[in-house]
C-alpha cells in the first residue's frame, strides 16, 4: 500500500512538473479540463450512483463554455483584474462567494457531521445543502482550473505551491501515524490527528523557507509570479511573518478541504472516490487538498502582492 502510495506520488509529480514546462498554451487548457472532467465525474457518483439526464446535460454544456473560457478569456481577464490592477470591490465580491464557502459553510458541515448534531440545514441529507455542494463543487473544481491557469506561465509559483501542500501532507502523514493521539476529527476522518495538523504546518514553513531560498541563491528566481513583476511580489522584499502566512493558510484550506470531501464520501458511503490511482483511490481523494489549498495560496498572494483597495 505504502509502496504503490510513492510510485503513484512520483509519476504524479512528473506529470505535473511536465505538463507545466512542456505544453503549450492550448494542450495545457485540454489537460486542465480533462483533469477537471474527472474531478466532476468522481464528485457526481458521490451524490448518485446512476447520473441523471439533468446532470449529464449540465456537465456536458458546462465543460464545452468552460474550455472555451480557459482558452480564449481566463489568461487576459484574471491576469488583467487581478493582478495588473489592485483589486476593486467587484473582484473582493467574487472571491468572497468562495472565501465564505471555505471559511464558514464548509466547517459548519464538518462540525456538524462530527458532533453528529444534525442541523437539518446543514446536513447532505436535506435536499437543498445536498443539491447546493453537488453543484457547487463544480465552481470548485472550475475554479481550481483557472487558479492553476493563472499560474501557468511561472512554474516556480506552481512549485511553491504543490511544495507547501506535499510537505504538509507527508509530514501530517508520518508524524500522524507515529505520533498522533488526539484525533483531529474522529468521524470524519478518523486517520487524523492534532499531532499530524502540527507535524504538516511546521514541515510546510521550513519547506516554503527552504524553497524560497533555493529559488534566491542558486536558481536565481527574484519575483513569485514573475510575468508580472512588481515591488509586493519580489522575493528579496517578502517578509519572514509573509512567508509563515502563505504557508500556513495554504495548510490550513488544504485541511478544510480534505475534510470536507472526507464528509462527503462518508456521506456517500465510500471509502475512495475512485480506484483510477493506485494507492491513493481516485483523482478526487488526490486533489482535495489541492482544490481548496490553492484558493487560499492565491489569496494569501494577492494580499502579499499588492494592497486590497475597496473603494
Amino acid at each position: 500500500m505504502l509502496k504503490d502510495r510513492i510510485i503513484t506520488a512520483i509519476a504524479l509529480v512528473f506529470f505535473v512538473l511536465c505538463i507545466f514546462n512542456y505544453l503549450d498554451d492550448l494542450w495545457f487548457s485540454i489537460v486542465l479540463c480533462g483533469f477537471t472532467l474527472l474531478c466532476i465525474s468522481e464528485w457526481k457518483l458521490l451524490f448518485y450512483e446512476h447520473e441523471p439526464k439533468w446532470l449529464r446535460n449540465y456537465t456536458f454544456f458546462g465543460s464545452i463554455f468552460y474550455f472555451l473560457f480557459l482558452v480564449l478569456e481566463a489568461p487576459s481577464l484574471f491576469t488583467s483584474q487581478i493582478f495588473l490592477n489592485p483589486p476593486k470591490a467587484v473582484d473582493i465580491s467574487f472571491v468572497g462567494v468562495f472565501f465564505i464557502f471555505w471559511l464558514f459553510i464548509t466547517p459548519l458541515i464538518i462540525i456538524n457531521y462530527q458532533n453528529k448534531l444534525r442541523w437539518r440545514r446543514l446536513t447532505l441529507e436535506s435536499p437543498l445543502m445536498n443539491f447546493f455542494v453537488l453543484t457547487f463543487g463544480y465552481f470548485l473544481f472550475w475554479g481550481t482550473g483557472i487558479i492553476l491557469l493563472i499560474l501557468r506561465n511561472d512554474i516556480y509559483s506552481v512549485l511553491l505551491l504543490f511544495s507547501i501542500i506535499w510537505s504538509a501532507d507527508i509530514g501530517a502523514y508520518f508524524f500522524g501515524k507515529k505520533y498522533g493521539k488526539h484525533a483531529l476529527a474522529s468521524e470524519v476522518s478518523p486517520g487524523k490527528t492534532w499531532e499530524g495538523v502540527f507535524a504538516g504546518v511546521v514541515a510546510s514553513i521550513i519547506t516554503t523557507f527552504l524553497v524560497i531560498h533555493i529559488f534566491r541563491e542558486f536558481l536565481g528566481v527574484d519575483y513569485l509570479l514573475s510575468t508580472i513583476p512588481t515591488k509586493y511580489n519580489d522575493l528579496s522584499e517578502i517578509s519572514s511573518t509573509q512567508i509563515i502566512l502563505l504557508s500556513s493558510v495554504t495548510v490550513f484550506f488544504s485541511i478544510i478541504g480534505d475534510l470536507f470531501i472526507s464528509v462527503v464520501k462518508r456521506h456517500a458511503g465510500k471509502k475512495d472516490s475512485g480506484g483510477l490511482l493506485p494507492g491513493h483511490g481516485g483523482v478526487l481523494d488526490r486533489a482535495d487538498s489541492l482544490i481548496s489549498g490553492s484558493f487560499g495560496y492565491i489569496i494569501c498572494l494577492m494580499f502579499i502582492l499588492q494592497p486590497v483597495v475597496l473603494l
